[in-house]
């Protein structure tokens, strides 16, 4: 799993390697604030960012992203990840606010789930998905529901049938919901499939043994959407073009 590889490297020390794309990879102001409401300390947040960058190796980063994506049976698998890690995050946080209840009816719905499907393999999962990503925002609003990334879960529910299904869609229609559609040079109309999993694959690696809505969370979010970019706006085109001529 790509979450797995990059556990070995998230924290092993190496020196930071970011040479080949320059990408902002601090909190912003809104996180740090996001962070501070939570009871967090936006120094500790500060200095944890600047830990977790510099042993970054993001050259490493690119190749095992670049061999997850060229491989369709290993996307899916990290797909499958990919949502694990996103419903683990919306566990911890619906907890933080107070709504146990959701949690607890969400996790049952979804390890039900588990136990009988493969989410990387199949397509039926739409409507679940959809009342869940409502269910969830309702309980602690649109604001925070883009700050944790539980938007995402919209992404996935409309981009993976796109991507078990090249042979069904246009060139254009594949790479917009396996890369993302940029809406200028400098903000993203949405991301995609490709970018969302390398998101949340990394930040499970990230966030490895601990809480969901602690200090090294907000640390790690801005690491990890740097990679998100850097997939969609460089690595996903191409693979996504290969992906789609070598199944017509």
């Amino acid at each position: 799993m790509l979450r797995l590889i990059l556990a070995a490297w998230f924290f092993s020390g190496t020196a930071f390697a970011y040479n080949t794309f320059k990408l902002d990879k601090q909190p912003t102001r809104e996180q740090l604030r996001a962070a501070e409401m939570l009871m967090n300390d936006p120094r500790e947040i500060i200095r944890l960012n600047a830990k977790f960058q510099r042993s970054f190796d993001s050259d490493h980063a690119i190749r095992v992203i670049t061999a997850t994506l060229e491989n369709e049976e290993e996307t899916a698998a990290a797909v499958d990840e990919a949502i694990g890690v996103l419903f683990s995050q919306a566990d911890a946080v619906l907890r933080r606010f107070n709504r146990p209840e959701l949690a607890d009816e969400i996790q049952h719905e979804f390890l039900s789930f588990l136990a009988t499907k493969e989410l990387g393999d199949h397509e039926a999962w739409t409507d679940w998905l959809d009342e869940t990503h409502d269910k969830i925002e309702a309980a602690i609003g649109e604001t925070w529901c883009k700050l944790f990334h539980f938007h995402d879960l919209f992404i996935l529910n409309y981009s993976i049938p796109v991507f078990l299904n090249p042979k069904g869609y246009t060139e254009n229609e594949f790479l917009d919901h396996f890369a993302g559609h940029l809406a200028s040079p400098f903000r993203w109309k949405h991301h995609g499939l490709a970018g969302v999993v390398a998101y949340w694959t990394s930040y499970g690696a990230c966030i490895a043994g601990t809480t969901g809505t602690g200090a090294i969370p907000f640390a790690c979010s801005p690491i990890c959407e740097a990679i998100e970019h850097l997939t969609d706006k460089r690595i996903a085109p191409p693979i996504g073009k290969r992906i789609w001529t070598r199944n017509q």
